[in-house]
């Protein structure tokens, strides 16, 4: 037995004995063994997380409320294959500070990974929409649509009814900033402003989303989607560009006071106002 090949001295060794192993208790194979749950990070762990009706579907979508909530409704969309609610708006602290800092919004961070009808795709990418649209002259049904019906009010249950009572923020990071912009050109009458971080946007949607003011944070080092791109929204009259030095690709902390303050009114002014040709801000 293995008990007595442990207490047997090896050969040579005259007196060595091997340690015998321990007596493991018997587990059980119908319960865990162990917790697998990593603890809640911090951003985790801010507002409360809700199923939203939508036409498309049910959507998780996390909500962090200002207090009072007067500010109307912020709604903010990641990058492909960011999975989760919001994950970069939360770490950079955008959420938090929107629903504080005199703006008192209410922010919406929907999960479009939790919805088979609303779960991006490959074939949502600028370049591919630029082809399988004609560039622009067959736009097709606006698949963001669902956005828009997210309500902005308060849900009495953990599953909302859809509510479009007034225009909303919609915001957008890389390929979230595409959807965001299709959803606004759309329906432009639903849409009160944009606010896009280094966005993927063909073209003629940012053509048609001229009605709309639009505030555009870009990086000089985005290596994925470059500076240069913000040259598709040449001509928008309603335009602010803030650019950064540095940043790559990614949503800041630093993002968050520009656009606390751009929908206060307060960015554009500095900027020399936003009508005409638009306005720039430069970053630290």
């Amino acid at each position: 037995s293995l008990a007595e090949r442990s207490a047997a001295p090896p050969s040579g060794l005259p007196g060595f004995k091997v340690p015998s192993l321990p007596t493991l208790p018997p587990q059980s194979h119908h319960g865990p063994q162990r917790s697998t749950m990593a603890a809640a990070t911090p951003e985790e762990e801010v507002g409360e997380v809700l199923t939203m009706e939508t036409s498309s579907g049910n959507v998780q979508v996390r909500a962090v409320v200002g207090e009072p909530e007067s500010g109307g409704t912020f709604i903010a969309l990641g990058g492909l294959g960011r999975r989760g609610m919001g994950p970069d708006w939360l770490r950079a602290g955008i959420p938090q500070l929107l629903a504080e800092s005199g703006n008192n919004m209410r922010v919406l961070l929907p999960d479009p990974y939790s919805c088979a009808k609303t779960r991006p795709s490959l074939g949502e990418f600028a370049v591919v929409l630029s082809v399988s649209t004609l560039g622009g002259l067959w736009r097709g049904t606006c698949k963001e649509k669902w956005l828009l019906d997210l309500p902005p009010a308060p849900p009495t249950s953990g599953v909302a009814s859809k509510v479009a009572s007034k225009p909303v923020v919609l915001a957008g990071h890389s390929y979230g900033g595409g959807a965001a912009a299709r959803a606004a050109a759309d329906n432009p009458e639903a849409v009160s402003r944009l606010v896009l971080v280094s966005p993927d946007v063909e073209w003629s949607v940012a053509r048609r989303c001229w009605g709309t003011p639009t505030l555009l944070i870009w990086a000089r080092d985005d290596y994925v989607n470059p500076y240069m791109w913000t040259s598709r929204w040449s001509g928008h009259p309603n335009l602010t560009i803030h650019t950064e030095a540095t940043g790559g690709h990614m949503v800041l902390e630093k993002h968050g006071p520009v656009i606390a303050k751009w929908l206060l009114g307060e960015g554009a002014q500095k900027a020399g106002g936003g009508g005409g040709g638009g306005a720039t801000t430069q970053g630290g």
